[in-house]
């Protein structure tokens, strides 16, 4: 194993963009996180072995600099969030200068965090991501939050709003947490327009009603 970190890590510096796309694919297989489920728990939950850092911080480096766009959020796919850390890492690539790379940051958050995960998801962690992508400027990154908000927050809290600003932490982020809620009002009063649909085509009828 330690062979073939040996290989991918300096590939993923190569001068080749599909030579970097081919190693970043590779390392995420390698730590066990590409095509990660959609629900994270502590009994699956992927870890880094310090023997394999070099590879980690590789994909780390290739989130943030790789010139390539498809190599950034190759790069998004592949790297393992389990921990805080690495969460902050992902949740900076929202505000990438690249519509692509920010929503591949806030679906690699729907489909690899679980927001029960206080050890992971933070309230500070709830408070950027919405500040970051309930954005104006880009509806996609924009759409892309609300379908994470509408159809993995509100699951998690079993549609519950309380227990939805408990997890936020409203009494310290009230501005954030209004928007959230804004965001899930909108969606349950409008529950058969074409967006709506969109945002929520991950959620089953009974799921729907409940929100």
């Amino acid at each position: 194993l330690s062979m073939i970190e040996e290989i991918l890590v300096p590939r993923l510096n190569d001068k080749s963009q599909s030579v970097r796309h081919t190693a970043i694919q590779a390392a995420g297989i390698f730590l066990g996180t590409y095509k990660s489920v959609s629900v994270v728990d502590s009994s699956t939950t992927p870890t880094k072995d310090n023997s394999h850092l070099a590879l980690f911080e590789g994909l780390l480096w290739s989130m943030w600099h790789d010139p390539s766009v498809a190599n950034r959020v190759e790069a998004i796919r592949a790297v393992p969030i389990d921990s805080a850390e690495t969460l902050d890492h992902v949740i900076a690539r929202i505000r990438d200068v690249k519509e692509k790379v920010r929503n591949a940051a806030v679906d690699a958050l729907r489909l690899k965090v679980d927001p029960r995960r206080q050890d992971i998801m933070t309230q500070e962690h709830f408070r950027e991501i919405v500040r970051s992508g309930l954005t104006e400027r880009c509806e996609s990154t924009n759409n892309a939050t609300m379908t994470l908000i509408c159809t993995k927050w509100t699951k998690a809290a079993k549609f519950c709003p309380v227990e939805l600003m408990r997890l936020m932490g409203a009494t310290m982020y009230e501005e954030e947490c209004e928007k959230t809620l804004r965001v899930v009002l909108k969606m349950a009063r409008v529950p058969s327009s074409t967006k709506t649909n969109s945002i929520l085509q991950e959620l089953s009828d009974p799921e729907i009603r409940s929100l």
